[in-house]
């Protein structure tokens, strides 16, 4: 009992999650496992945890009608990417999301963890704020996804999500040799991107490679 209760307290949670005020309970289980990770084996540390209210008095009211809902199990769990120390053994939660249901017009919804994820997404806050960290350094996109072990499409796709497209450039004036290409980012969209050919510096990342966006850019920077 005395190891359930240390895996479940607050220090513990506030190590895990960078933070102390998260709606997750840890399970006493922690295993070192083989799972299969954007196409291939990998050996990490997998922890298991569920997301509860924050009082356990507490019920939340249905967004619909307004009526009081009732817990209604879990969701399956999903496979949350966290940091690691250890590149060679990443980490990552199992994450099982709490259903409620209400009382009155039988609408469901599921307890969300956004201290540590974004919805719909399986890779935490913490992890992408590590990616775009080693953005700023002269990693390669393939080092970094390395790193982070994810891929190189994803870090690419942090990159783009994580910027204004219209509001990039750092220059008063466009350098005189910039360099032009093309990314395809997870969603299998190719998006614009250019850089400065001296420093490397991006100047711009843009959502679509259609001409008339490119020509709005660059006429913005002028």
């Amino acid at each position: 009992m005395e190891n359930v209760k240390s895996l479940n307290s607050l220090s513990y949670l506030k190590v895990i999650t960078q933070t102390e005020n998260v709606n997750i309970e840890f399970e006493d289980l922690v295993e070192e496992k083989v799972i299969w990770y954007f196409g291939k084996k990998i050996s990490s540390l997998v922890y298991y945890a569920k997301t509860v209210l924050n009082k356990e008095d507490d019920k939340p009211v249905c967004p619909k009608c307004g009526h009081s809902m009732h817990k209604h199990g879990y969701t399956n769990p999903i496979k949350v990417k966290y940091t690691s120390d250890n590149a060679s053994r990443p980490t990552f939660i199992l994450l099982r999301k709490a259903r409620y249901a209400c009382d009155f017009c039988h609408r469901t919804m599921q307890m969300e963890a956004s201290k540590l994820i974004d919805k719909f997404k399986s890779i935490s806050l913490r992890a992408k704020h590590y990616i775009l960290s080693l953005l700023t350094t002269e990693f390669s996109m393939t080092e970094i996804a390395r790193q982070a072990t994810t891929s190189v499409s994803y870090v690419l796709n942090v990159l783009v999500n994580s910027i204004d497209p219209y509001n990039l450039s750092k220059y008063d004036n466009l350098p005189k040799h910039i360099c032009i290409d093309e990314v395809r980012v997870i969603n299998r969209v190719c998006n614009f991107i250019c850089c400065d050919a001296v420093k490397g510096t991006i100047i711009g990342v843009l959502p679509s490679n259609d001409g008339k966006s490119i020509i709005e850019f660059f006429k913005s920077s002028l």
